[in-house]
């Protein structure tokens, strides 16, 4: 069968590896204060996976619209489409926590909301880049055949 979500399918893994390791991240390099317990440790994780997942369903939405997009684009090769759902990705990512600096600086959270956003960044530039998707026009052969037989 034809791979015809494979855009969507490449967002969601994208957007998951982002939301289950970035709080990894963030425990490991001591951004979010932890107990000393395993079971405190896991409860910010849970907080921070649960919170960053559900905050960030409209940015997987529209980042499933740009790197469907930029896929059916036959011109250019899966690199270069790359380079532009990165940059896409980079102003979806970073764009929410500029959005309010005002609140961030009066509960002085600035420093920590400028790493979270690195630490975000960083884990969907990796998932943008280790992931892959298939391009319409290069679906193999026996795919292909596949789905014209079904067609039938």
């Amino acid at each position: 069968m034809i791979t015809k979500y494979s855009t969507i399918i490449y967002a969601i893994k994208v957007w998951l590896f982002s939301v289950l390791t970035s709080p990894i991240l963030m425990i490991v390099f001591g951004v979010v204060k932890n107990g000393q317990s395993l079971s405190e440790m896991l409860g910010v994780y849970a907080k921070f996976a649960i919170y960053g997942g559900i905050l960030s369903l409209l940015s997987v939405f529209l980042f499933s619209i740009v790197v469907r997009f930029f896929a059916k684009d036959r011109k250019r090769r899966k690199n270069q489409q790359k380079v532009n759902i990165q940059i896409v990705a980079t102003i979806l990512c970073i764009a929410p926590f500029f959005m309010f600096p005002k609140e961030f600086r009066f509960f002085n959270l600035t420093e920590v909301i400028e790493i979270i956003a690195i630490i975000y960044l960083s884990t969907i530039s990796f998932g943008i880049w280790f992931f892959d998707y298939k391009m319409p026009h290069h679906l193999n052969e026996k795919e292909l055949l596949d789905h014209l037989k079904n067609i039938k």
